[in-house]
């Protein structure tokens, strides 16, 4: 964040130069804007206004974590599936792909993760991915987030 603190120390303006989380952005901005530091001073003393950049590391966690579904059990709660459309000659039948697939509470595929070797199969299995459909699944009475392995198998 590059920020501007005058000469009594009060953040005047505040604004998001680089993250990887946009979400946090305006929030981070509002709090420090709030913020009062102590003065800057030049050579000779004087308090003086200030801009230049923060960084801020931002940690989060869900608590609790969400739980991690088998492949059977994530291919149990999708109501469609479309399977990868393989490009002839890249990928061998019979090669599997296991990926980390993402669900929110609504039963919406909300990402995948590869691990290394995916290669040229990332693409046919996002978009094979992208069209399933889940129910959510319910613990204790509340539709939860969850993660969970789905293999796929080249025929």
């Amino acid at each position: 964040m590059y920020v501007s603190v005058d000469a009594q120390g009060q953040v005047r303006e505040a604004w998001p130069l680089n993250s990887d989380d946009a979400g946090l952005e305006d929030p981070a901005r509002d709090q420090v804007r709030k913020w009062k530091l102590t003065p800057a001073r030049d050579s000779n003393g004087n308090a003086v206004q200030i801009d230049g950049p923060m960084s801020f590391t931002f940690n989060t966690a869900v608590d609790p974590p969400p739980l991690h579904l088998n492949d059977s059990e994530m291919r149990s709660l999708a109501t469609k599936i479309k399977e990868p459309e393989w490009p002839r000659g890249l990928i061998q039948p019979g090669q599997t792909f296991k990926t980390e697939v993402s669900v929110d509470e609504h039963g919406k595929f909300t990402g995948v993760r590869f691990p290394q070797g995916t290669g040229g199969a990332q693409m046919p299995i996002y978009a094979a991915l992208s069209k399933w459909t889940f129910k959510p699944l319910v613990v204790d009475g509340k539709p939860v987030y969850v993660h969970g392995t789905v293999i796929f198998t080249v025929r």
